[in-house]
C-alpha cells in the first residue's frame, strides 16, 4: 500500500487517498524499525513526526515503546513535545484517547526502566485521577503498575491513590470506608 499510483482512473480523491496511504506506509516502516531496534532512524522519524503533525500522537507512542524496549533515553524528545504531549490530554475522540493511554502507559514503564519511580508513580496517579472513562483493562494496567512501584510513592502520593480509590468505592451500597480501613485498593 505504499505505492497505489498504478491505479487508472484516479480523481482528485483518489490520489488524496493514495498520498494518504504513503503516509501510513511510511509512518509504518519506521515503527518497524525501531521496535526492532533500529535506533538510526530514531532523528528522521522525529522529524517525520513534525513535518505531519497528525503522526505524532501515534509516534510517540511507538517512541516510548522503543524507549522501554532498547533501553534509550528519549527525555529530550518529551521536553521537545511537551506542550503537545499536554494538549493530547484534552482530546476526546476515542481513537487519540487510546493512543494517548497507550502514550502514558508506556511513558511510565519508560521511568521504571530508567528507575525513575517517582516520575512513574506520579504519571500513574496524573492518568488515574484525569481519566473516569477509560476501559477497564486499561485502568487496571495502570493500578497493577501503581502496587508494584508503591514502595516509591511518597505519602502524598498515597494518599492521593487512596483517595480515589474511595472515590470510586462512594456510590457502593453496603460499603463504609474508613480512613483506617484502606490501605490499598
Amino acid at each position: 500500500y505504499s505505492e497505489l499510483g498504478w491505479f487508472s482512473g484516479l480523481d482528485k480523491l483518489g490520489w488524496e487517498e493514495v498520498e494518504r496511504f504513503k503516509l501510513f506506509a511510511k509512518a509504518n516502516l519506521y515503527t518497524n524499525d525501531l521496535l526492532s531496534g533500529k535506533l538510526s532512524v530514531l532523528s528522521e522519524y522525529v522529524q517525520f513526526l513534525e513535518d505531519n503533525p497528525e503522526e505524532l500522537l501515534p509516534g510517540l507512542v511507538t517512541i516510548m515503546e522503543t524507549a522501554s524496549l532498547h533501553l534509550v533515553n528519549v527525555d529530550d524528545l518529551l521536553e521537545r513535545f511537551s506542550e503537545k504531549i499536554e494538549d493530547f490530554r484534552n482530546l476526546e475522540d476515542a481513537t487519540n484517547r487510546t493512543h494517548y493511554i497507550r502514550f502514558s502507559y508506556h511513558r511510565a514503564v519508560y521511568y521504571t526502566k530508567l528507575q525513575r519511580y517517582p516520575d512513574c508513580v506520579g504519571l500513574i496517579l496524573l492518568f488515574l485521577t484525569s481519566y473516569n472513562t477509560i476501559n477497564d483493562a486499561d485502568f487496571k494496567k495502570f493500578v497493577v503498575l501503581f502496587e508494584v512501584y508503591r514502595e516509591y510513592a511518597s505519602s502524598e502520593q498515597i494518599e492521593q491513590y487512596q483517595n480515589l480509590c474511595k472515590e470510586l468505592l462512594k456510590h457502593e451500597e453496603g460499603i463504609s470506608i474508613c480512613d483506617d480501613d484502606i490501605r490499598s485498593c
